[in-house]
């Protein structure tokens, strides 16, 4: 795997691991909700055990110790269920192995990980529920009055803020996983701006066969006579990178600046062949491409992108420009600009970019483009038979362009990403809707006697309607911020997509009220069943 591509296995590993702290964050509201229905069942027990002289403190950390236990119990059986679903799932996985070598072996790190999540979880789902079940009046809570507390959790900000938690965190993940399979969906129709439905890509590891310098342009010479004469072949080229792999970089400095004005810019570049443009389908739009006596003298020219001369000499005819692409190295004539392309990586057009001839004392390997006529699957073959021809020892690879863009590291982790963010968002969406009806059934029990002397006092079932299933609208909104936020660490998986894509944002949005709903229709229908005579004698 390339640097770049390892930079993006980590970070989309990172993302995964921010959607699992997610779900894990939904579970624990679930449990602080399921606790503090709890909290208020126990509150006569926890109310006599104060007055008989315990210690508020004391009672805490037996709560606590109680939601450890919970913590314990599911940080052992998530350990062994991750560790057996790893198992089972990574060798069927063809892409996880080419991604990331894992280790699915657990050590002592992944234990003390799991034994201090499971502890943090024990404290963020069993601290609030807690203190909040030791803090109600003694006197109150002892005569029974209208079970006091059942009605004020009912009105707590604390369960309020729970469901919006979940609510909102369960939008965010599945607006994530939305995005990243929408611009997965973008892939069959994206135009990189270069060919590749006819384009093969052979890639041979010279160095690895202890070739030289001059042994490598020897066999590169024969190899291309070789491909040139199969039937069909229009054009051949070297460079030392393949499109969509990720680039090389270098820093610039242009020419006719003065000391105070002089900047290093950042560019990625390429080194090819003269001809690369005409292998891949990119045309000259101003100027020419660089011959062969060039590449072979080792002239200091350069072809230049349509976005890189708008950057560096915008309203200007960058042909003839000066630039130096390295330290202490003659300034490269800009004698050519080629149209932009995504030639990094898809859906992104690299906004400063450089052509230079290809150097074969840098490059050992060999990485070679073949243009045909045919059908690149069927001369795919064709070019590896060649190749073996010439060496039989060699380790190659050779496919159609069209395949090797499906199966390049990028697509590779958006891929990965999408499948495991899909399945934690509907995890979370799952958790959020048990949630959200434990809460809401609990919430109708609680909010009898209140609901009847509503519907006494002349509401509608509509009215009643609304108020029961008005909590999650808080939820959404902030759900759909985060969304918002999330949304602009995955720009490099979206293929061109905007990170803003509405129907995204629509369609996840009106898949979760449609579940919210649903999980809600039952307690909120009984709610408006509720007689008011029966609701006013409650209690």
């Amino acid at each position: 795997m390339t640097g770049q591509g390892t930079a993006e296995a980590l970070a989309g590993s990172g993302i995964v691991l921010v959607a699992s702290g997610m779900v894990l964050l939904i579970a624990c509201a679930n449990l602080a909700n399921l606790l503090l229905a709890r909290g208020a069942a126990r509150q006569k027990e926890i109310g006599l055990r104060l007055c008989l002289g315990a210690n508020r403190w004391r009672v805490i950390r037996q709560l606590l110790t109680e939601s450890l236990l919970l913590a314990g119990l599911g940080g052992v059986a998530g350990l062994t269920l991750a560790w057996w679903s790893l198992k089972a799932t990574v060798p069927l996985w063809p892409e996880g192995r080419a991604l990331i070598a894992l280790n699915l072996d657990p050590d002592v790190r992944v234990f003390i990980y799991a034994f201090v999540l499971s502890l943090l979880t024990a404290i963020a789902f069993g601290l609030a529920p807690a203190l909040r079940s030791t803090s109600g009046g003694l006197t109150a809570t002892l005569k029974d009055q209208g079970a006091s507390f059942g009605r004020s959790i009912t009105r707590s900000r604390l369960r309020s803020g729970l469901v919006i938690a979940q609510v909102s965190l369960g939008l965010v993940l599945l607006i994530a996983a939305g995005l990243l399979l929408r611009g997965l969906g973008r892939l069959a129709n994206i135009d990189p701006g270069f060919e590749t439905q006819k384009v093969v890509v052979a890639d041979l590891k010279l160095e690895a066969a202890r070739y030289n310098e001059a042994r490598a342009q020897q066999f590169y010479q024969d190899f291309a006579v070789r491909l040139r004469a199969l039937p069909g072949v229009q054009s051949v080229s070297r460079v030392s990178r393949f499109p969509l792999n990720g680039a090389l970089t270098t820093t610039i400095t242009m020419a006719g600046e003065t000391t105070a004005e002089r900047r290093s810019l950042r560019v990625g570049f390429n080194e090819v062949t003269p001809d690369y443009f005409d292998t891949v389908g990119l045309p000259i739009v101003r100027g020419r491409k660089f011959t062969e006596e060039e590449m072979r003298a080792g002239a200091a020219v350069a072809v230049i992108t349509e976005s890189t001369a708008r950057q560096l000499w915008p309203n200007q005819d960058p042909v003839g420009k000066l630039l130096q692409t390295k330290p202490d190295a003659a300034f490269s004539q800009v004698i050519g600009v080629a149209r932009d392309a995504q030639i990094s990586r898809l859906g992104e057009i690299d906004p400063l970019f450089i052509y230079l001839p290809f150097d074969a004392r840098s490059n050992i390997d060999l990485g070679v483009l073949v243009r045909t006529s045919r059908d690149a699957k069927e001369m795919a073959p064709l070019v590896r038979v060649a190749a073996r021809a010439l060496d039989p020892t060699l380790f190659l690879q050779t496919s159609p362009m069209e395949e090797r863009m499906a199966s390049s590291e990028l697509v590779k982790i958006a891929r990965w990403a999408s499948v495991v963010s899909g399945g934690l968002g509907l995890l979370a969406l799952l958790l959020a809707a048990l949630g959200l009806y434990g809460v809401i059934a609990y919430s109708v029990a609680q909010r009898t006697h209140e609901i009847g002397i509503r519907m006494a006092l002349g509401a509608s079932r509509q009215n009643v309607l609304r108020l029961v299933l008005g909590q999650g609208g808080i939820g959404i909104a902030l759900g759909v911020a985060g969304g918002t936020a999330l949304s602009r660490a995955l720009s490099a998986w979206l293929f061109g997509l905007s990170p803003f894509d509405p129907i995204a944002y629509a369609t996840v949005s009106l898949f979760l009220v449609v579940v919210a709903l649903v999980a809600c229709y039952i307690p909120a229908r009984r709610a408006t069943k509720v007689d008011p005579l029966v609701a006013l004698r409650y209690e």
